[in-house]
């Protein structure tokens, strides 16, 4: 059972109502919550809630927390049920008419609210925006950037074809939307926010879009889910049977090209993983989904010529080698992704 350990006093009349709901659903992060936090509180963008919803912590990760002094803190522990229970709990008590999610391993720019809350005010065709995402070691190097969205709005049947939110922390959608799309489901245990994103997509044409700028700092660290390709894989082939049943038609239309950019990351991940073979074996499948795109997509070599790269010179070898690669993946998303090009 839930119960909130401290508030601040609860208002419901207009004036006193926060713009943005900030949730963050926190699992033994005591390393880096206390980073997380300060780039919510440190915003341009201050009028916002922070509800941190604790899912069993077992280290010190409510004890930072509890150390942070600001009114606008709110502390909610319950017993361990995944973070697609800990966001649905947050999102019970926000109160905003915006939302957006941290993990807390993650952090923002101090402009990042303020910058999406522009695009969203001006655009109430738009039900949730995303950012771009500099992608940090556990000290905050920085390693690489992910690629960007579109530069126009994207529809579901774009955002099926591939995940170009990819990071959860960069999104602030409508709550209202969010709630009518049917949150998130605790089924998953990983891509459960894609699978959110993808009901918010399906609520009316378009509605999503990219800020084009690089806001949010994805914190790459062992023991993630997103580095457990199997995992990710069981996961999606559970969305493609859920969307198969929520969108049959336009699902249908896009599966085998959501296929071949799905298998390809799972390459990557198993790839960066030091699983050699099952990479290979990853991005056959991908191969065999889209022979021809595949072929076409500069990543779809990089990834190959990485997991060669790691099979003659070695995991030292292949450490010398993985920032030039690195670059040119991001090169080679930025013009697959977005003729026009984002500006970081």
């Amino acid at each position: 059972m839930s119960d909130a350990l401290h508030s601040s006093s609860p208002d419901s009349s207009q004036e006193n109502t926060p713009r943005v709901s900030v949730i963050v659903p926190l699992y033994n992060t005591a390393s880096f919550i206390g980073r997380a936090l300060e780039s919510v509180l440190h915003q341009t963008m201050s009028d916002l809630e922070l509800i941190v919803v604790d899912d069993g912590s077992t280290d010190d990760s409510l004890a930072v927390v509890e150390t942070v002094d600001d009114e606008r803190l709110q502390i909610i522990r319950q017993s361990n049920q995944g973070a697609s229970a800990a966001r649905n709990r947050g999102l019970d008590e926000a109160r905003a008419p915006y939302v957006a999610f941290l993990d807390g391993d993650d952090f923002w720019r101090e402009d990042k609210l303020e910058r999406q809350l522009a695009v969203l005010d001006k655009r109430p065709d738009l039900d949730l925006v995303f950012a771009c995402c500099t992608v940090v070691d556990e000290e905050e190097t920085p390693l690489a950037l992910t690629g960007p969205g579109p530069a126009g709005p994207l529809s579901y049947a774009d955002l099926l074809s591939e995940n170009f939110i990819r990071n959860g922390s960069t999104v602030l959608v409508r709550r209202d939307a969010l709630v009518a799309a049917g949150r998130f489901d605790p089924a998953f245990a990983a891509c459960n926010d894609y699978e959110a994103w993808l009901r918010v997509a399906a609520l009316r044409p378009r509605n999503i879009v990219c800020v084009q700028r690089y806001l949010t700092f994805y914190r790459r660290r062992s023991g993630q889910i997103s580095s457990n390709w199997r995992g990710m894989r069981d996961a999606f082939e559970q969305l493609m049977l859920k969307m198969q049943s929520l969108r049959p038609h336009e699902t249908a239309s896009v599966d085998r090209t959501a296929r071949r950019n799905m298998y390809r990351y799972l390459a990557l991940v198993a790839y960066k993983g030091g699983e050699t073979k099952s990479a290979l074996g990853l991005l056959l499948d991908s191969f065999r989904a889209r022979p021809m795109r595949f072929l076409r997509d500069p990543r779809s070599w990089l990834v190959t010529l990485g997991c060669l790269s790691w099979a003659v010179f070695g995991k030292n070898g292949y450490r010398t080698l993985e920032a030039p690669a690195l670059r040119l993946w991001d090169r080679a998303a930025l013009k697959s992704a977005a003729r026009s090009g984002p500006r970081p």
